[in-house]
């Protein structure tokens, strides 16, 4: 008995869409559209722009190999593997080119230096507020992330057939957005993600009817499709509306999401709320000290508060010492013409404490215990990582030689800035002395009014005044008000509605006292690092049998305070912001008759240059208290639940969806390579099974295939002449015994019933049955609902039996 007779319409004169590069091209545009729209949505997270055309590019680059491989007629999974080369392509070209061969073929030491740039990401997401700095780093987990996002998406489209399933992908960067924004992901960015989406749906739909010939669609189905697009698109831009997060963000109020662990340092570019509103109480860091008073440890300088961006003064220039060789500060003092000094060792544990900046004593002489990958900026007083180097569990000590500043000698330094200023300050950068361009007028105008108040007339007079008076009754430290008003965060224009709120943290004090010194004719810059923290009652004995005092600091340690610089004295500090610090000796005398304040220590680390040699005896004998090393998870546990958790979530979403299809390509497969055609009817019969119980009209036990067969064309009007076509060649296959071979062209024969009349061409029997499938599938979607379409896809329930 001889095989049914199926034929197979082609529009005439259309080429084979593998080979249809019209279409190819539309959809990589499509593709790229949507997954670069959600990307964007990060704007504002990442500092400047270079992230985001990076991104663009790894994307276009991901997609575009793909394409080219697809439009050669190659298969799927061949443009697939293809995609996933040209990501690890752009990946290396843009990142790690100097490692990899011709630039573009990684190498082992490109793998470990992106696996190096894990920590350096955490440590930057942990330690920063918004806007991150754009470092290689964090553009490159942004550009493997968005590269992956598109290797889902094409998976899905163009792998899988299931182009509805790609809004999970593409909806990731838009659930980042809401988690770390503020002001949510925005709905410009979701509108044009929900834009994207559709384009996808549509460029799909063209690819499949190019790459599966007289796929043409059915009627009703265009129908079917644009309620359906519409549908998609109104809820994509109204539910947003109704639900936290797109438009205001999920954890305002300045709360973030720790997705890496808990935080651990300080943000060095200025924008302490989140270091500060953090209640957690974790210790990050121990130091322990020979002082009589704690200590405040910096981390960072920022001179140049003219930038839009406040951010560390040595991320460009002054890393060109290395821990060991500690060099004097070009824009500092004399030796001969130092105060005097006096020796203060400092030794600090850092336990869990990430920074690419290590916590620091002021007037470093020397340190011990750091290794080379760690450097010094004697303009800034600052230490730093300049070669990848990891800031946990570090142990070192610091001897600083801390200057005894008087009154008297602040005086004697005014009087020598206000004869010749040009010369007092002309080995200072010009980032310590200039004002920003348009500088509200609110801050020169406060800054006079307040030294006339103050009837001040020197330099150091001025300052004094600027400290009292912020640290008035007049002025409230708050850590809410800023965030509920709208100017958390740093610049002039943070500081001009700081001034007129009188309201806020240390980092609006410490920036409002530099500016109005500046208006004042005196150099300034603000500090980072930590307040002296609190005692946690042990101590650590020295070789010199003097006791050391331990002391704990944590996020909500974190601090910023302004320096002003003197003639012969160097960078002084000052303390305006209330109820945080001490306020300096020299700065409580009230030399312009104002209010003494409350607290006056006997020292406060000022300005000296003298360098000598380290004094390794000084160190603690002892080792410090377990709770040195602070407090949190472990490590490896902190850094592998991330991974472990988007694993777990890609399995559950993707993974029943990736099997099916897996085993939906083995019956093809077997459908092809059979060779008694009676096989190949089975096993397309079989995937006909399946697919009933995927789409919820599954074989009853005592339904004959006669009767299911009918069923379905009773379901499926539009794929009714395949289901019949299918059932007939079951049935011959089933009672025949001619094993025809499968390469035999079935005998020719009218068209009946298959799409519009159109010219007809002979296909071979596993041509035809692979065809019918697509349509019989095809026709179960369409008569599908939304949820049902979901749930075959998703998870299928042909998973569940056999």
């Amino acid at each position: 008995m001889s095989a049914p007779a199926v034929t197979r319409r082609t529009p005439a004169g259309r080429k084979p869409a593998r080979r249809n590069r019209g279409t190819q091209w539309l959809l990589f545009t499509a593709l790229l559209v949507a997954v670069v729209a959600p990307v964007s949505g990060l704007w504002g997270v990442i500092d400047g722009r270079l992230w985001f055309d990076q991104a663009t590019v790894t994307v276009a680059g991901t997609l575009a190999a793909g394409t080219l491989v697809r439009i050669r007629g190659l298969s799927a999974g061949l443009s697939f593997t293809a995609s996933v080369a040209g990501l690890i392509v752009m990946l290396t070209l843009q990142f790690f080119p100097s490692t990899a061969v011709l630039g573009v073929i990684p190498t082992a030491e490109s793998v470990r230096r992106a696996l190096d740039f894990y920590p350096q990401a955490r440590d930057a997401v942990l330690v920063q507020a918004q806007p991150v700095l754009s470092e290689d780093p964090i553009i490159f987990f942004i550009c493997l992330a968005a590269g992956l996002t598109a290797l889902m998406v094409y998976l899905l489209v163009v792998g899988l057939r299931v182009p509805a399933l790609s809004a999970l992908p593409l909806s990731v960067f838009l659930v980042i957005s809401s988690l770390v924004k503020t002001d949510g992901a925005g709905l410009l960015h979701v509108g044009v993600t929900a834009i994207g989406y559709l384009v996808v749906l549509a460029g799909a739909r063209l690819e499949r009817r190019a790459t599966s010939p007289g796929a043409a669609l059915r009627t009703g189905v265009l129908r079917q499709g644009v309620l359906i697009a519409a549908a998609a698109l109104t809820l994509m831009l109204v539910v947003p509306l109704a639900l936290p997060g797109f438009s205001q963000g999920l954890m305002p109020q300045g709360q973030r999401l720790y997705l890496f662990g808990k935080p651990s340092g300080v943000n060095p570019v200025l924008n302490l709320g989140v270091n500060l509103r953090d209640r957690l109480g974790v210790t990050t860091l121990t130091y322990y000290t020979d002082s009589s008073e704690p200590l405040y440890l910096r981390t960072a300088v920022i001179s140049d508060l003219g930038a839009k961006r406040w951010e560390p003064s040595d991320l460009e220039v002054g890393r060109d010492h290395s821990a060991e060789n500690l060099a004097p500060s070009p824009d500092g003092f004399p030796a001969q013409s130092a105060p005097r000094t006096r020796t203060v060792h400092t030794r600090v544990v850092t336990g869990n404490y990430q920074s690419p900046w290590l916590p620091m004593p002021r007037e470093a002489a020397s340190v011990t215990g750091l290794a080379q990958e760690w450097g010094y900026n004697g303009g800034t007083d600052t230490m730093f990582s300049q070669a990848e180097a990891s800031s946990r569990k570090l142990d070192y000590t610091v001897t600083s030689q801390v200057p005894v500043i008087d009154a008297a000698a602040l005086e004697a330094s005014s009087a020598r800035l206000a004869r010749d200023p040009g010369s007092a300050t002309d080995r200072l950068p010009k980032t310590s002395t200039d004002l920003p361009r348009n500088l509200p007028k609110i801050i020169p105008d406060t800054a006079r009014q307040i030294t006339r108040k103050a009837h001040a007339t020197t330099a150091y007079e001025e300052a004094v005044a600027l400290q009292e008076e912020l640290r008035s009754v007049d002025y409230t430290y708050s850590e809410q008000t800023p965030l509920e008003q709208g100017y958390d965060g740093n610049g002039v224009g943070v500081v001009a509605a700081f001034l007129e709120q009188k309201s806020g943290y240390c980092t609006h004090y410490s920036a409002a006292m530099a500016l109005m010194a500046r208006t004042l004719g005196v150099p300034s810059r603000i500090v980072v690092g930590y307040a002296p923290g609190r005692s946690n009652g042990a101590q650590a004995l020295g070789s010199d049998g003097k006791q050391w005092s331990g002391y704990d600091l944590s996020p909500s340690s974190a601090h910023a305070w302004p320096e002003l610089f003197f003639p012969d004295l160097g960078w002084v500090p000052f303390e305006p912001t209330p109820g945080r610090g001490t306020t300096p000796s020299y700065a409580s005398d009230s030399p312009a008759g104002g209010p003494a304040p409350s607290q006056a220590p006997d020292t406060d680390p000022t300005r000296a240059r003298t360098i000598p040699d380290a004094n390794p005896s000084a160190e603690p004998s002892s080792p410090p208290a377990a709770g040195a090393q602070g407090s949190g998870n472990d490590d490896g546990i902190s850094a592998v639940m991330p991974a472990l958790l988007a694993l777990v979530v890609l399995l559950g979403l993707f993974g029943p969806l990736g099997i099916r299809r897996w085993q939906r390509s083995l019956r093809i497969r077997s459908i092809h390579r059979a060779t008694d055609w009676r096989d190949a009817v089975a096993s397309a019969w079989e995937e006909l099974l399946a697919l009933g119980r995927d789409y919820g009209l599954a074989q009853d036990p005592q339904e004959t295939d006669a009767a299911y067969a009918s069923r379905l064309q009773d379901h499926l009007p539009d794929a009714a002449p395949e289901v019949q076509r299918l059932r007939e060649a079951f049935e011959r296959a089933s009672f025949s015994l001619d094993a025809q071979p499968r390469r035999q062209l079935v005998p020719r024969g009218p068209a009946s019933g298959i799409h519009r009349p159109r010219a007809s061409r002979e296909l071979a029997l596993d041509e035809a049955l692979d065809a019918a499938l697509i349509d019989i599938e095809q026709g179960f979607s369409d008569a599908a609902s939304p949820g049902r379409q979901f749930l075959a896809r998703a998870w299928p329930a042909s998973l569940l039996r056999r």
